[in-house]
């Protein structure tokens, strides 16, 4: 029958209804009743995206091709607002990896997009987007750490702050300014894996509320390979940067959405 043009989801299509039908049940039974203790306790909300992995959400904003869901954008929205409405915290720790791996799927080259979202979208593999510093956070041109050649690769070098699941996450896109002369077009991004030495993370920061979805404050001192340059092009970071974001603000949208609906 005809939509219901009053239902802001109506361009769902029937298979999206289900995947969001099925998410709402196991947030409901899995998530939401570990909400207040996640709060309580500020323990970071690993099992809850383990769950969200099981239910194919932490691949819900990548193409099929990848390993991701194929979803369409009204019904990540949705999504994200379901996730949000049971537990805020967990949706703020999707949402950052979902910016770690926007930025592989829009940036990326193939081979690294092969290389790391499969993983990630089956929720094996979290991710986390290393773009604010001290002095650069609505600004990014402002930004201070570099990235310079040396032999072999690259040195990372530099801090950032406030970064969503920072010190828990498998890899980091890291944006750093490769060519200071060239303001915003000298920023590129890196991938950065976990447990690279010269990466450290401070414990996580004291915030007023989503207390399980951790942020960090990074130190940089690092070395990387030549293909951890993300798109293997250097002076894409910023504009990689921005169309992340214009993905991310909406999503941090439907997160307000989906905590206002359960409120």
């Amino acid at each position: 029958g005809d939509p219901d043009m009053n239902d802001p989801w109506h361009m769902l299509a029937d298979e999206e209804r289900m995947f969001c039908d099925v998410l709402e049940r196991l947030c409901a039974e899995r998530i939401a009743p570990m909400a207040a203790e996640t709060d309580e306790t500020s323990r970071f909300v690993h099992d809850q995206l383990a769950t969200l992995g099981e239910a194919g959400m932490m691949g819900a904003n990548l193409p099929e091709e990848y390993g991701g869901g194929g979803i369409s954008a009204p019904a990540l929205l949705r999504a994200v607002a379901i996730v949000a409405g049971a537990c805020g915290s967990t949706a703020s720790a999707l949402t950052a990896h979902f910016l770690a791996t926007d930025s592989i799927l829009i940036g990326g080259t193939e081979a690294q997009k092969q290389a790391l979202l499969p993983s990630a979208a089956e929720g094996r593999a979290l991710g986390a987007f290393a773009l604010t510093e001290p002095t650069a956070g609505s600004d990014p041109a402002d930004m201070k750490t570099r990235a310079r050649r040396v032999d072999g690769g690259w040195h990372l070098e530099g801090a950032k702050c406030f970064i969503s699941n920072g010190a828990v996450a498998d890899f980091l896109v890291v944006y750093a300014v490769t060519d200071p002369a060239r303001a915003h077009r000298g920023i590129s991004a890196f991938i950065v894996p976990k447990g690279t030495p010269g990466l450290s993370a401070g414990v996580p920061e004291r915030t007023m509320g989503l207390k399980g979805g951790h942020v960090f404050t990074l130190g940089l001192d690092c070395h990387l390979p030549e293909e951890a340059l993300l798109g293997g092009a250097e002076g894409q970071g910023f504009r990689t940067a921005m169309q992340v974001l214009d993905n991310g603000r909406i999503e941090v949208a439907a997160q307000c959405l989906g905590l206002a609906e359960t409120a």
